[in-house]
């Protein structure tokens, strides 16, 4: 029988925080709504296995760590916890990031609440039935890389008819896992899809973004114990502003909306299960970090900054000093296997959109959904073919620091990962 428990906890931190989302120093002026963890926990048989969604920018592998220690007293191994960050960016400083240093005292603190948090979760475990569901939505992101006229490629460029074409193709899945009791009550859900919740990344407000319009729109028509883990995709080139379309209003509110909307529309026509086939694995792999000397490094061509020299000059020392001492980067990738259609695959990285559908068309598994910014961070994985282009996500710094053959060597993780986990 399958055993399931849900807990949404409160993260938000005081005002005065740093935020991290941006490559300066800003700290919170404004808490405009809460942002949370969200934590599932699935039994079946003797294994148990958890995921952990948390409102903030990233969650380094030391964190990751610590957070695991958290899980282990409620009986998850440790390779079988999900940690991942939605990617929002009006949330904390739990990782240092250009200009803004992680707060150490909210760090504790946030670990201190998870710990609370896994609690109530194994507390809440009860018989429980598990559906899938899979559909499209194509009109909140869009690929935010435009390759313009002299060859090159800009990240988010305001229309200009200098924009030849957008570079690629978004991932337009919405993956939605659905939880319920043995009554067909909704507890909770775990949705899947890919786009950068970069609203207030410029100013000092905290906010959960499109990810928590989501929860809230859910919780609106579903009650508030109804917990939603938002598990974003390979978000690394995608976002929710149409470079192409300048009178394009891209509200968080109005993504929640949307995506809430599928998930409700769906939960009608599923049929559940009242028994999960889990596992867990993981692997390890070294992604070789680039030579700022070398043809991916500051000669790199069109190249792209969103801050000053300033604040790039450190980083790139911190990187050759990096690359002497170890020059690779450890990746770990994880697959949680549900049943024998639906398989989530990991990846420490904001991994561009490509780099996921890869993952998918390659996958024997008809639901394989993949989870970027999970279980630490890298940063920056574009494609190979992406760098001749250039742009932000290719241009050297602490966010974007592997070699164009990462994209290949985490694909083939994901995939020989998939194989392990076939029931």
């Amino acid at each position: 029988m399958l055993r399931a428990g849900l807990a949404q906890i409160d993260i938000t931190p005081p005002l005065g925080v740093e935020i991290a989302g941006w490559l300066y120093k800003k700290y919170a002026t404004q808490i405009k709504d809460p942002i949370f963890a969200n934590i599932l926990i699935l039994e079946s048989g003797a294994t148990r296995i958890g995921m952990v969604s948390l409102d903030v920018l990233s969650v380094p592998w030391k964190l990751v760590d610590a957070i695991r220690d958290r899980a282990v007293p409620v009986g998850i191994p440790r390779n079988n916890l999900l940690v991942c960050a939605t990617h929002n960016h009006a949330g904390p400083a739990v990782a240092n990031i250009g200009q803004t240093t992680r707060d150490e005292h909210y760090v504790a603190d946030l670990c201190g609440r998870l710990e609370y948090g896994f609690g109530q979760a194994a507390q809440n475990m009860q018989p429980s039935k598990i559906a899938t569901a899979s559909t499209l939505e194509g009109g909140v992101s869009f690929i935010r890389r435009a390759i313009m006229r002299d060859g090159g490629v800009q990240c988010q460029p305001h229309f200009s008819h200098a924009i030849r074409s957008l570079e690629a193709v978004i991932d337009p899945e919405v993956g939605i896992l659905a939880i319920v009791d043995m009554h067909d009550r909704p507890l909770g859900f775990v949705v899947n899809f890919a786009c950068h919740p970069t609203h207030h990344g410029h100013d000092g407000v905290i906010s959960a973004g499109w990810p928590g319009a989501l929860y809230r729109q859910i919780q609106a028509a579903l009650g508030p114990s109804c917990v939603t883990l938002l598990l974003n995709g390979a978000l690394g080139d995608v976002f929710h502003r149409n470079p192409l379309n300048p009178e394009f209003l891209d509200f968080p509110d109005r993504i929640g909306r949307v995506l809430a909307g599928h998930v409700l529309q769906c939960l009608g026509d599923l049929k559940f299960a009242p028994g999960a086939d889990l596992h867990a694995c993981t692997t390890t792999v070294q992604l070789p970090l680039r030579d700022p000397d070398g043809p991916w490094g500051i000669q790199q061509p069109f190249p792209q900054r969103f801050a000053d020299d300033d604040i790039y000059a450190p980083m790139i020392a911190s990187l050759r000093r990096r690359r002497q001492r170890q020059p690779f980067a450890h990746a770990q990738v994880q697959c949680l296997r549900f049943n024998t259609e639906t398989a989530y695959v990991t990846l420490p990285a904001e991994a561009f959109a490509a780099i996921g559908l890869q993952i998918k068309m390659q996958s024997t598994f008809a639901n394989t959904w993949v989870v970027g910014m999970a279980n630490g961070m890298v940063g920056y994985i574009p494609t190979a073919a992406a760098f001749p282009r250039g742009g932000y996500e290719t241009s050297l710094g602490l966010t974007s620091k592997c070699e164009p053959a990462s994209a290949q060597l985490l694909i083939g993780a994901g995939l020989d990962l998939l194989k392990k986990c076939v029931c």
